[in-house]
């Protein structure tokens, strides 16, 4: 799946773009990541020493992606600076072609300005459009209430919840699953 790049602003009026993720951006993608999960481990399923993908690994990710239907790989950018990524994930198992999954991350200091809505409604966009796609699924932490908001603003729905899922220090904290009807034109 492809996009052509867009230009928005956040909220306070700095300019970005968004675009498909190319193999060129398969460094800065690795650091973004790194970075993410080492500044916020409570917020991501993997510890920071668990983190063992290597630019080969980004590239074959986002290489998938741009050839699969129900896949999409994004980055946003302020000018060379990768500031959010956004992915849609989708099987190749016939019986689940209809699903993607979705990811999103934004760096700390860029949240609550609008990248990730402008990441998600390129994204669902992307997916109302694409042959055959009908539902976009993600995962959240229970405890994460501003992206439970903001998936909901796009008419996310909580699926599942899988009680005391994720280990955070000694606290359990429960994983939400949510999911989005893509199969038709409605926007929020």
């Amino acid at each position: 799946m492809r996009v052509p790049p867009t230009k928005h602003r956040t909220a306070d009026g700095r300019p970005f773009t968004i675009r498909c993720a190319a193999r060129a951006d398969a460094g800065k993608l690795l650091d973004h990541s790194r970075t993410l999960i080492s500044a916020e481990p409570e917020r991501h399923v993997t510890e920071r020493e668990e983190f063992d993908w290597t630019v080969e690994a980004v590239t074959r990710f986002y290489e998938a992606a741009a050839a699969h239907e129900g896949s999409l790989g994004l980055v946003a950018l302020e000018g060379d600076e990768i500031i959010g990524e956004a992915s849609l994930r989708g099987s190749r198992r016939a019986k689940l072609r209809h699903v993607s999954e979705l990811g999103v991350g934004v760096r700390a200091d860029r949240r609550r300005c609008g990248v990730a809505r402008a990441l998600l409604g390129v994204l669902l966009d992307a997916a109302r459009a694409a042959h055959g796609l009908r539902k976009v699924t993600l995962r959240v932490f229970a405890d994460n209430a501003p992206a439970i908001a903001l998936y909901e603003s796009f008419g996310f729905v909580i699926e599942g919840c899988r009680k005391g899922q994720v280990r955070i220090g000694d606290e359990y904290v429960d994983d939400l699953l949510m999911a989005l009807d893509v199969s038709h034109p409605s926007q929020p």
